[in-house]
């Protein structure tokens, strides 16, 4: 195994802490300990937001993928919406609420 040190969008160098973290064995999605630890943060995230919607949870994803989710929870067939286009983000959000529906 090389000293490779990976950088995505950034630079953003990793901690030694973080290296040291990300090696210790994974949890799968129906561990009974990742599930106690998925409803905490599911808690966490419902007080955060003021909610009471039993399927609140965090998604990992790209920024993309956080525009898309916003946007087809609150764009519906025939809702009217207004981006303001100045970039490639905005035209992206206007092409996903029209493939919502939104006009």
């Amino acid at each position: 195994m090389s000293d490779l040190l990976l950088m995505g969008p950034g630079p953003s160098p990793v901690s030694e802490r973080v290296r040291t973290a990300m090696s210790r064995p994974l949890y799968g999605h129906l561990d009974p300990r990742f599930l106690r630890e998925l409803d905490g943060i599911s808690e966490d995230l419902r007080l955060c937001f003021g909610s009471t919607a039993p399927l609140t949870f965090p998604v990992s994803g790209t920024g993309s993928a956080a525009m898309e989710t916003a946007v087809l929870n609150l764009v519906w067939p025939g809702r009217r919406v207004l981006v303001l286009e100045n970039g490639v983000f905005a035209e992206r959000i206007s092409e996903m609420a029209r493939r919502a529906g939104g006009s």
